[in-house]
Protein backbone atom coordinates (compact mmCIF):
# COMPACT_ATOMS: atom_id res chain seq x y z
CA UNK A 1 0.00 0.00 0.00
CA UNK A 2 2.84 2.39 0.87
CA UNK A 3 4.54 1.58 -2.41
CA UNK A 4 1.35 2.43 -4.29
CA UNK A 5 1.05 5.77 -2.48
CA UNK A 6 4.69 6.53 -3.17
CA UNK A 7 4.20 5.73 -6.86
CA UNK A 8 1.08 7.90 -7.08
CA UNK A 9 2.93 10.75 -5.35
CA UNK A 10 5.79 10.49 -7.84
CA UNK A 11 3.33 10.57 -10.74
CA UNK A 12 1.62 13.65 -9.28
CA UNK A 13 4.96 15.47 -9.01
CA UNK A 14 5.77 14.50 -12.61
CA UNK A 15 2.38 15.82 -13.77
CA UNK A 16 3.15 19.21 -12.19
CA UNK A 17 6.52 19.38 -14.02
CA UNK A 18 4.98 18.92 -17.47
CA UNK A 19 7.98 20.09 -19.45
CA UNK A 20 11.67 20.51 -18.62
CA UNK A 21 13.41 22.93 -20.96
CA UNK A 22 16.91 22.26 -19.59
CA UNK A 23 18.84 20.14 -22.11
CA UNK A 24 20.37 17.04 -20.56
CA UNK A 25 23.80 17.84 -22.11
CA UNK A 26 23.95 21.27 -20.42
CA UNK A 27 26.21 21.61 -17.39
CA UNK A 28 26.14 24.43 -14.87
CA UNK A 29 23.73 27.37 -14.88
CA UNK A 30 22.40 28.90 -18.08
CA UNK A 31 23.97 32.16 -19.28
CA UNK A 32 22.15 35.50 -19.00
CA UNK A 33 20.08 36.71 -21.96
CA UNK A 34 19.28 35.04 -25.28
CA UNK A 35 22.64 35.72 -27.07
CA UNK A 36 20.76 36.67 -30.25
CA UNK A 37 18.74 33.44 -30.52
CA UNK A 38 15.04 33.80 -31.21
CA UNK A 39 11.82 31.86 -31.73
CA UNK A 40 9.96 32.75 -34.94
CA UNK A 41 6.48 31.50 -35.88
CA UNK A 42 4.81 31.54 -39.30
CA UNK A 43 2.07 29.61 -41.10
CA UNK A 44 3.13 26.19 -42.40
CA UNK A 45 1.15 26.46 -45.62
CA UNK A 46 0.26 29.29 -47.95
CA UNK A 47 -3.52 29.15 -47.49
CA UNK A 48 -3.19 29.92 -43.77
CA UNK A 49 -2.59 33.30 -42.19
CA UNK A 50 1.09 34.11 -41.68
CA UNK A 51 0.81 33.60 -37.91
CA UNK A 52 2.25 36.98 -37.03
CA UNK A 53 -0.82 38.04 -35.06
CA UNK A 54 -1.81 34.74 -33.45
CA UNK A 55 -2.94 31.21 -34.22
CA UNK A 56 -6.10 29.61 -35.54
CA UNK A 57 -7.06 26.46 -33.59
CA UNK A 58 -6.19 23.30 -35.53
CA UNK A 59 -3.88 25.03 -38.05
CA UNK A 60 -0.20 24.13 -38.49
CA UNK A 61 2.70 26.54 -38.03
CA UNK A 62 6.46 26.54 -38.62
CA UNK A 63 8.29 27.25 -35.40
CA UNK A 64 11.92 28.21 -36.00
CA UNK A 65 14.77 28.72 -33.56
CA UNK A 66 17.22 31.01 -35.34
CA UNK A 67 20.73 32.13 -34.40
CA UNK A 68 22.20 35.61 -34.62
CA UNK A 69 23.59 36.40 -38.04
CA UNK A 70 25.21 39.43 -39.67
CA UNK A 71 27.24 39.97 -42.81
CA UNK A 72 30.41 38.94 -40.94
CA UNK A 73 29.18 36.74 -38.07
CA UNK A 74 27.26 33.48 -38.17
CA UNK A 75 26.58 32.05 -34.72
CA UNK A 76 25.87 28.32 -34.53
CA UNK A 77 24.35 26.16 -31.84
CA UNK A 78 24.56 22.42 -31.29
CA UNK A 79 21.40 21.53 -29.43
CA UNK A 80 18.02 22.85 -28.37
CA UNK A 81 14.85 22.08 -26.47
CA UNK A 82 11.55 23.73 -27.45
CA UNK A 83 8.30 23.38 -25.52
CA UNK A 84 4.74 24.67 -26.01
CA UNK A 85 2.54 24.99 -22.93
CA UNK A 86 -0.75 26.74 -22.22
CA UNK A 87 -0.16 29.99 -20.37
CA UNK A 88 -2.89 29.46 -17.77
CA UNK A 89 -2.11 25.91 -16.60
CA UNK A 90 1.27 24.93 -18.14
CA UNK A 91 -0.18 21.80 -19.75
CA UNK A 92 0.82 20.57 -23.22
CA UNK A 93 -0.49 22.89 -25.95
CA UNK A 94 -0.81 21.53 -29.45
CA UNK A 95 1.53 18.94 -30.89
CA UNK A 96 4.88 19.02 -32.63
CA UNK A 97 5.13 16.82 -35.71
CA UNK A 98 8.29 14.73 -35.57
CA UNK A 99 9.44 12.40 -38.34
CA UNK A 100 11.46 9.76 -36.54
CA UNK A 101 14.93 9.20 -37.97
CA UNK A 102 14.84 12.31 -40.17
CA UNK A 103 15.66 15.96 -39.62
CA UNK A 104 17.09 17.93 -36.75
CA UNK A 105 14.27 17.33 -34.24
CA UNK A 106 12.93 14.52 -32.11
CA UNK A 107 10.51 14.27 -29.20
CA UNK A 108 12.12 15.96 -26.18
CA UNK A 109 13.02 13.47 -23.42
CA UNK A 110 12.07 15.90 -20.64
CA UNK A 111 9.02 17.28 -22.44
CA UNK A 112 7.45 14.32 -24.28
CA UNK A 113 3.90 15.63 -24.60
CA UNK A 114 4.75 19.22 -25.43
CA UNK A 115 8.22 19.54 -26.87
CA UNK A 116 10.99 18.71 -29.28
CA UNK A 117 14.76 18.66 -28.97
CA UNK A 118 17.82 18.10 -31.15
CA UNK A 119 18.41 14.72 -32.78
CA UNK A 120 22.16 15.33 -33.19
CA UNK A 121 24.84 17.73 -31.96
CA UNK A 122 26.12 18.93 -35.35
CA UNK A 123 26.34 22.75 -35.64
CA UNK A 124 23.25 24.50 -36.99
CA UNK A 125 22.18 28.10 -37.58
CA UNK A 126 18.47 27.37 -37.34
CA UNK A 127 16.08 24.52 -36.73
CA UNK A 128 12.55 24.34 -38.09
CA UNK A 129 9.70 22.27 -36.63
CA UNK A 130 6.02 21.93 -37.44
CA UNK A 131 3.54 22.62 -34.64
CA UNK A 132 -0.20 21.93 -34.84
CA UNK A 133 -2.19 24.38 -32.74
CA UNK A 134 -4.66 22.92 -30.24
CA UNK A 135 -8.04 22.17 -31.83
CA UNK A 136 -9.92 24.19 -29.22
CA UNK A 137 -8.39 27.04 -27.29
CA UNK A 138 -9.35 30.45 -26.03
CA UNK A 139 -6.04 31.33 -24.42
CA UNK A 140 -2.38 31.73 -25.14
CA UNK A 141 0.45 29.29 -25.70
CA UNK A 142 3.92 30.02 -24.36
CA UNK A 143 6.84 28.69 -26.42
CA UNK A 144 10.04 28.33 -24.38
CA UNK A 145 13.41 27.30 -25.74
CA UNK A 146 16.92 26.50 -24.60
CA UNK A 147 19.90 26.59 -26.95
CA UNK A 148 23.26 24.86 -26.37
CA UNK A 149 26.47 26.27 -27.86
CA UNK A 150 28.70 23.97 -25.81
CA UNK A 151 28.42 21.90 -22.64
CA UNK A 152 28.90 24.93 -20.36
CA UNK A 153 27.52 27.65 -22.65
CA UNK A 154 23.76 27.53 -23.00
CA UNK A 155 20.86 29.97 -22.91
CA UNK A 156 17.35 29.33 -21.69
CA UNK A 157 13.96 31.08 -21.82
CA UNK A 158 15.32 34.65 -21.68
CA UNK A 159 14.43 37.43 -24.12
CA UNK A 160 13.52 36.08 -27.56
CA UNK A 161 13.77 32.45 -26.34
CA UNK A 162 10.25 32.82 -24.93
CA UNK A 163 7.33 33.66 -27.20
CA UNK A 164 3.67 34.21 -26.29
CA UNK A 165 1.29 33.13 -29.06
CA UNK A 166 -2.45 33.67 -28.59
CA UNK A 167 -5.62 32.68 -30.41
CA UNK A 168 -6.02 35.01 -33.36
CA UNK A 169 -8.33 37.97 -32.77
CA UNK A 170 -11.87 36.93 -32.07
CA UNK A 171 -11.72 33.60 -33.93
CA UNK A 172 -12.90 31.76 -30.80
CA UNK A 173 -16.01 33.96 -30.60
CA UNK A 174 -16.73 33.39 -34.31
CA UNK A 175 -16.30 29.62 -33.85
CA UNK A 176 -18.64 29.65 -30.83
CA UNK A 177 -21.30 31.68 -32.67
CA UNK A 178 -21.07 29.34 -35.68
CA UNK A 179 -21.62 26.31 -33.43
CA UNK A 180 -24.61 27.97 -31.72
CA UNK A 181 -26.17 28.88 -35.07
CA UNK A 182 -25.71 25.31 -36.33
CA UNK A 183 -27.36 23.92 -33.19
CA UNK A 184 -30.26 26.36 -33.51
CA UNK A 185 -30.65 25.52 -37.22
CA UNK A 186 -30.94 21.78 -36.49
CA UNK A 187 -33.56 22.40 -33.77
CA UNK A 188 -35.95 24.14 -36.20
Amino acid sequence: MRLLLLLLGALAVQAVKECKIRPYEAKGPSRQGDNGYSIEIEAANEKSDNGSTGFVPGETYKVVIRSYRTKFIVRTFRGFVLGALFEENEKAAGKFEVIHGKGDARTAPGCRRAGVSHSHLRPKTFVETIWKAPDVSAGCVIFRASVIESKYVWFSEAGQLTRRFCVKGNIFIKFFLLKVSLILATDT
